[in-house]
């Protein structure tokens, strides 16, 4: 037996924008596979050129147009979210700025790295 048991759970019957036409059939299959996450197609308009480096990409990393772009948004989506924290971190001190002394450390208190304790 196979450990990968796939089965039909749905059949969708539509036209999936204006521009595909009518004899185009859409099928979601979902495929459960431990913990995977069934996904959700979507239809993207790209420059041909960036799908060009894109699958290129994929393909070095052995890896599908897809999962890469994927990837990519996941990244693109935490790089928004720490902007946003960094944001509003400075926001912050600008409405409540650091008390003179409050981060003040004496020299002989810093740890440069050169320490006989710091090396591996």
């Amino acid at each position: 037996a196979s450990p990968l048991h796939a089965s039909v759970s749905e059949w969708t019957w539509r036209r999936p924008s204006p521009n595909v036409s009518s004899t185009d059939i859409v099928v979601t299959i979902t495929i459960p596979i431990g913990n995977y996450i069934p996904m959700k197609t979507i239809q993207m308009t790209m420059d041909p050129s960036l799908v060009e480096q894109v699958d290129r990409r994929a393909k070095r990393l052995g890896t599908t147009r897809s999962a890469f772009t994927r990837d990519a948004l996941r990244e693109a989506l935490r790089r928004c979210e720490q902007k946003e924290l960094e944001e509003r971190q400075i926001v912050g001190y600008r409405n409540s700025p650091p008390e003179p002394q409050e981060f003040s450390i004496p020299e002989s208190d810093h740890a440069w790295g050169d320490d006989a304790w710091s090396k591996e």
